[in-house]
């Protein structure tokens, strides 16, 4: 039952990757933001995203997400190594 439950709770948390991955994708789209179901993805990985955004930049490169996915993917290896 317990491996179960944290079955599930590891498909959500990598599910939500894929969000913050797509969300990320999204910004190198202009006007992506005009419709309504990208704002949604953005509204949901920018939850996690906003924290790194702008704090990491190498010239033109906000390297800060990348560093974020690769703390996300951390803490989902090392939470989830079952």
């Amino acid at each position: 039952m317990f491996d179960t439950v944290l079955f599930v709770i590891w498909i959500i948390a990598r599910l939500y990757q894929f969000i913050l991955i797509f969300s990320i994708i999204l910004t190198w789209i202009p006007r992506s933001q005009d419709y309504a179901v990208f704002r949604t993805f953005d509204n949901i990985g920018g939850w996690y995203l906003n924290a790194f955004r702008g704090k990491y930049i190498l010239g033109v490169f906000d390297l800060g997400v990348l560093i974020g996915l690769i703390i996300y993917e951390f803490i989902l290896n090392f939470s989830f190594s079952f």
